[in-house]
């Protein structure tokens, strides 16, 4: 918990520790072992939002701003004291949460010697630790890497595409297996290479026949044995023109 006697400097560092790490590790296995999980649910539901509120706080809430907090749910806040749950520091001003303290000291620990080490190393350790900073990518940019990279499909391993590629493809065709085999053939009887399989595929697509739909006619019946004959396939009532009654799908005639 930050000190009064704390420069500017280290408090500012306190106060960008939930900036850096906006979640705390939670394990089940101490939850249901714990004294909480022996308590009615809705003790264990506002302790945990407790956990959270303090947790943004940096670890550091006095009762007072506990209780105007949930101020509707005093009489919980004093069992969870009573229950020791939670706990006081010595002069019962701010609240103690005894697993988020230790996580959050050994975050503060684990700053103070980055700042320490960065402060002795210069000018540089500051370039070797941008370019570690480099080297070790978000998520984001391990997934933006992962897609770089393209895998070997076909039975003779021939042809080469990235996951967002072969996605594509699925979406694109259904018979996507047979193109990217049709393909895989074709360069290990040919001997041919290209820049780009995905494209070459796309472009093999444009080059097939478009086949053309058969003529459907559709023949309607009405009440009155009436029929009448229609090109669509669409509308599934007519209005007999003889007899003015709803006339309903009969049968298809494909040709």
């Amino acid at each position: 918990m930050p000190l009064k006697s704390q420069t500017k400097n280290e408090l500012d560092g306190y106060f960008l520790m939930a900036k850096e790490l906006p979640y705390f590790r939670f394990t089940v296995q101490e939850w249901q072992n714990g004294n909480i999980g022996l308590e009615r649910y809705e003790l264990r539901g506002l302790f945990i939002e407790i956990c959270a509120y303090y947790w943004i706080k940096d670890c550091s809430i006095t009762l007072a701003m506990l209780k105007k907090r949930f101020s509707n749910v005093i009489n919980l806040i004093k069992e969870l004291l009573k229950l020791e749950i939670i706990t006081l520091d010595k002069n019962d001003e701010f609240i103690k949460i005894q697993f988020l303290n230790e996580q959050f000291d050994l975050l503060s620990e684990r700053r103070h010697r980055r700042q320490i080490a960065g402060a002795k190393g210069g000018k540089k350790k500051s370039s070797n630790a941008k370019a570690k900073l480099k080297q070790s990518s978000s998520y984001k940019d391990k997934d933006k890497d992962k897609d770089k990279i393209k895998h070997k499909h076909g039975d003779y391993k021939n042809v080469l595409l990235k996951d967002s590629e072969l996605e594509k493809l699925k979406a694109k065709f259904p018979n996507w297996k047979f193109r990217i085999k049709n393909l895989d053939e074709y360069i290990e009887t040919s001997g041919k290479t290209y820049k780009n399989h995905y494209l070459v595929i796309l472009k093999w697509s444009e080059k097939e026949p478009i086949k053309e739909k058969k003529v459907v006619s559709i023949e309607y019946i009405c009440p009155n044995k009436h029929l009448e004959t229609f090109k669509d396939d669409i509308v599934i009532f007519h209005t007999c023109k003889i007899c003015n009654e709803t006339m309903e799908l009969s049968r298809k005639i494909r040709k």
